[in-house]
């Protein structure tokens, strides 16, 4: 039995942080027993069914899929590293700890694309050792006690300024990325990178076979390298951009007063997910 349709023949998995699980999608439901978040932080407690489902239905994952008559697969839980998120889809593949289905793995022959989405190089975690210690702290954290200290000893004992160290991490950080996408290819599923920061496009960029695999986002008649260039943050904050409706908290359009919540809008999961209907039909 082979039934006769488009290249996206089975399910596809959306790898990512926030902004791939949907985060804040849930303000857009009107339900009464929502309760604001603060910020950009996340508590699950604060969440019920209703909420979650409300926004598995709108996130780009799902608007996707719907396109292609097919499933998607997508983290069980909010945020993430780029490091941890392919931990969880390596394990969930060959059902170690079951981490996607305590029953059962996720075979690669049901799927037949991966999308990932780049967050921050500062969520991975980074080991060091000094004084006969060893350290295993976030990226971010190396800058803060209590491990500053120890931290910039370490540099020094390794010869090392702090920007050669970022440079390394920043790389890494997208090396980690390329090294999994050539395995899920080893198994026939197809793959495709984008990316919310901006830090990481030069470091795709500059890799060739990264960059054939890469979607920029378009937006208006302008195509922007990251989501981050798209939604114009930081030049929203100070004036008025033409893309606010992209961000939550900017989304003057459909809220009063917008939650406070700097991540991807209902609309911009919809942008998202017309880049990729376009881009995963060639």
């Amino acid at each position: 039995m082979k039934l006769i349709k488009n290249d996206v023949t089975k399910g596809i998995v959306f790898a990512g942080c926030s902004f791939t699980w949907g985060s804040g999608l849930w303000y857009y439901s009107n339900l009464s027993t929502i309760i604001e978040q603060n910020g950009q932080s996340f508590d699950r407690k604060k969440m019920n069914l209703s909420h979650i489902k409300y926004m598995e239905s709108f996130r780009f994952p799902r608007l996707v899929a719907n396109h292609f008559k097919t499933f998607e697969l997508v983290h069980h839980n909010n945020g993430g590293s780029n490091q941890s998120v392919i931990g969880f889809w390596r394990d969930s593949f060959n059902n170690i700890n079951g981490k996607y289905d305590s029953k059962e793995p996720i075979n690669y022959s049901d799927v037949s694309h991966l999308v990932f989405q780049c967050t921050q190089w500062h969520r991975n975690f980074f080991e060091f050792e000094y004084d006969g210690k060893k350290y295993n702290v976030a990226c971010a954290e190396v800058y803060l006690p209590p491990y500053s200290d120890v931290f910039s000893k370490w540099l020094v004992r390794e010869n090392l300024t702090l920007s050669e160290w970022e440079e390394f991490h920043k790389k890494n950080n997208i090396d980690i990325v390329k090294n999994f996408l050539q395995e899920i290819e080893s198994h026939n599923i197809k793959t495709t990178i984008f990316t919310w920061p901006e830090e990481n496009v030069e470091y795709i960029k500059n890799d060739e076979w990264l960059n054939e695999r890469f979607m920029r986002i378009t937006y208006k008649d302008i195509t922007y390298d990251s989501m981050y260039d798209m939604m114009q943050y930081e030049k929203s904050i100070k004036s008025h951009s033409p893309n606010n409706e992209l961000v939550i908290s900017l989304d003057y359009e459909n809220f009063e007063i917008p939650p406070d919540d700097g991540h991807p809008s209902l609309k911009c999961h919809q942008v998202i997910a017309d880049n990729l209907i376009n881009y995963l039909k060639y």
